[in-house]
């Protein structure tokens, strides 16, 4: 956690929004919107632009959080289990 908080996050919350403009476009619904697997409250699911869309077995998805706060895996925490429960019963579903 030391680590974490002394270098990771700050590396993080310095990228350019040139280098996460594309994850705000996908939040702020301007992209990426044909290819949305799943959307709630606190997430939207879209595929890895690596994904061909026809073979199912190579599907890597992203799950991005929409409270802009969590940065990385590591900003989560237990008061998130809940919103974590919602994503993987609804993607389930």
């Amino acid at each position: 956690p030391e680590l974490y908080e002394a270098a990771t996050r700050p590396w993080a919350e310095a990228l350019p929004v040139k280098q996460v403009g594309w994850v705000l476009a996908i939040l702020n619904r301007q992209a990426e919107m044909d290819r949305l697997m799943y959307e709630d409250a606190h997430c939207m699911l879209v595929p890895d632009t690596k994904w061909d869309r026809t073979d199912v077995s190579s599907l890597y998805a992203l799950a991005l959080a929409k409270d802009r706060s969590l940065r990385s895996v590591r900003d989560l925490r237990g008061a998130h289990a809940q919103v974590l429960r919602e994503l993987r019963d609804g993607v389930v579903a």
